[in-house]
């Protein structure tokens, strides 16, 4: 009964998240002994808020890359162009036609020769799907080991399956993108470190999916070196913050996760080093970008997160009464409620 129940349920919506950047993403820590990715407490967060959703996430963090050098690239790769559709090539129809005598044969044979011939016009068609003239489970077969399901063929799929998988040509629903730190640290200009953000923003956006840019971190320097780098940052993270499109969204980490303004027991426990954090400090971020994913979700989406039933109080009689010494002066020792405890009246 509860296996029939459970393969009537309609397929829960999939929400597909690719977090994508360098060292900070990747969730380096340690000199590289621990990676522990912010999107681990990321698709916690989303999960419990959104339980009638599938939720999974991707990370695609390379430590030591650059927006300007490596970032579009790594993109194109989350996000390859959509195969041009073939037209399907036309079915042969069995016909029956009228012989002479002199042929030989009957209307029966012809049409049994014009199905036969049709017959083999579809195992070829299905042979070019797939690689080396093999049929085309073998090509669906080698595309679910890739790791993305691609569509199937309209004429052959459920309807409401087909409904529902009806976006998989596009791999994610949102790209959440942080990067600059390395660029800064390389000597790049602000501005053309935007430039080469704004590039790699295009790559999902024009596919459909929203982007979540992260503005940069602080880093814990001091002296001359610190005021050069916070300039350069500040510079980038106000044209993060001021860009505009549809489908585009900012989170301002810089402002929501700092370095030499939180308390020293807190500094230790959530950063690694001057760049980097520790695990708890990954999960700090995956908790604030979760809350702000939530947020946009439920905004744009329509979709208010489920929250666990409160049990029901009880009400009693004059629960909603207001009573006299509810409006006398707290600090009057002899006005207002006291408080006995049980052991006190023994």
């Amino acid at each position: 009964m509860a296996a029939a129940a459970a393969a009537a349920a309609p397929p829960r919506r999939r929400l597909r998240i690719l977090c994508f950047g360098d060292s900070l993403t990747a969730g380096y820590s340690g000199w590289g002994a621990v990676y522990h990715p912010y999107s681990e407490k990321l698709e916690q967060m989303l999960t419990m808020a959104f339980p009638d959703l599938d939720v999974s996430t991707v990370e695609d963090g390379v430590p030591g890359d650059t927006v300007r050098l490596g970032f579009r690239g790594r993109m194109l790769k989350q996000f390859p162009e959509p195969k041009a559709k073939t037209p399907p090539r036309p079915t042969a129809t069995a016909t029956t036609t009228t012989t002479t005598t002199t042929t030989g044969t009957t209307p029966n044979a012809n049409a049994q020769a014009v199905r036969s011939h049709g017959t083999n016009g579809v195992k070829r068609a299905n042979g070019a799907n797939g690689a080396n003239g093999v049929n085309g489970t073998s090509g669906t077969k080698r595309a679910n080991e890739s790791g993305r399901k691609q569509p199937s063929d309209a004429s052959a799929s459920d309807p409401d399956e087909e409904d529902n998988n009806k976006d998989d040509t596009n791999p994610y629903d949102w790209a959440i993108v942080l990067g600059g730190t390395n660029d800064i640290s390389r000597g790049f200009s602000p501005a053309d470190i935007f430039d080469a953000l704004k590039k790699v923003w295009d790559v999902p956006l024009s596919r459909g999916c929203k982007v979540l840019a992260l503005t940069v971190p602080e880093a814990g320097l001091h002296g001359k070196l610190r005021d050069e780098v916070d300039a350069e940052r500040n510079r980038l993270n106000a044209l993060i913050r001021g860009y505009r499109r549809e489908g585009f969204h900012v989170y301002d980490l810089h402002r929501h996760v700092t370095y030499f303004s939180m308390p020293e027991a807190d500094r230790r426990r959530f950063w690694d080093d001057h760049v980097h954090f520790t695990p708890a400090g990954y999960d700090l971020i995956g908790n604030k970008v979760g809350i702000a994913l939530v947020s946009l979700l439920a905004r744009q989406r329509g979709l208010e997160p489920q929250r666990p039933q409160q049990k029901r109080r009880r009400l009693f009689k004059d629960d909603d009464k207001r009573w006299d010494e509810e409006g006398e002066d707290p600090r009057a020792i002899d006005k207002g409620y006291v408080v006995v405890r049980y052991v006190d009246l023994e």
